[in-house]
């Protein structure tokens, strides 16, 4: 886990409770579906948290278009990362990955297919993707990031079966989604340990998916073969 002394040095805030939660929530994600060696890329990576929180067989590439975060984020000097400025929009890799993060991106983005285009292009068959987005009907939506008030620059928003299903249109079958905790935003920034409060927050979660302010969307590329053979038995 990232030291607090750490994430000062990077960021030069008090720890958020809900930034740490979502990269320990990712990598657990990534255990779950993945093992051994693998090459990750992280769109949209900001000031650089997933290798604090990632296992050393894991390499992490990120790409963020603000040059000070990129800055930030290789303070910390990781052997197994690299940072990079980098276009969500307009990327391109000599190699492909195992896995892909967005992380509170594809919201953000003029072209959220455009993106997901690319990060099609660029996982392997079977490879990972997964998505963190703000839900469209969350109370957090309805109340402070609507027409008349608007605190966050949200470009999109969408449901989790609607963000699903323009991510298949580019081979994404969706397999989880995670509601994130209801009390992150609200109150994980005047807190000092967090942890305590997970369990209970992940349980109202389950009681009201519908209204956590975000949602973990997990999928997985299909292998075109393995895709089309699926038609034809479906037929």
């Amino acid at each position: 886990m990232i030291s607090e002394r750490m994430y000062k040095k990077i960021v030069g805030k008090r720890i958020r409770y809900e930034v740490l939660y979502r990269f320990e929530t990712v990598a657990e994600i990534i255990r779950k579906y993945k093992k051994g060696k693998l090459k990750i890329l992280d769109v949209g990576s900001g000031h650089g948290f997933m290798p604090f929180f990632s296992d050393t067989s894991w390499t992490i590439y990120g790409i963020d278009i603000d040059s000070n975060r990129i800055r930030r984020a290789n303070k910390a000097h990781h052997p197994n990362a690299i940072f990079m400025k980098g276009d969500a929009e307009n990327f391109n890799f000599s190699q492909r990955f195992d896995v892909v993060l967005a992380l509170d991106v594809i919201e953000h983005l003029d072209y959220p297919e455009k993106c997901l285009e690319l990060i099609s292009k660029h996982l392997v068959n079977n490879g990972l993707l997964i998505v963190l987005n703000p839900n469209r009907y969350s109370l957090w939506t309805l109340l402070y990031d609507n027409k008349l008030i608007r605190l966050e620059n949200h470009k999109h928003y969408w449901s989790p079966n609607s963000f699903a299903k323009m991510a298949k249109k580019f081979g994404f079958r969706h397999l989880e989604t995670m509601p994130t905790l209801l009390l992150g935003n609200a109150i994980g920034w005047i807190i000092k340990d967090y942890r305590p409060l997970i369990k209970y927050d992940k349980y109202l979660g389950s009681l009201s998916p519908n209204h956590c302010c975000s949602s973990f969307l997990v999928f997985k590329k299909e292998d075109a073969s393995k895709k089309s053979k699926r038609k034809i038995d479906e037929t």
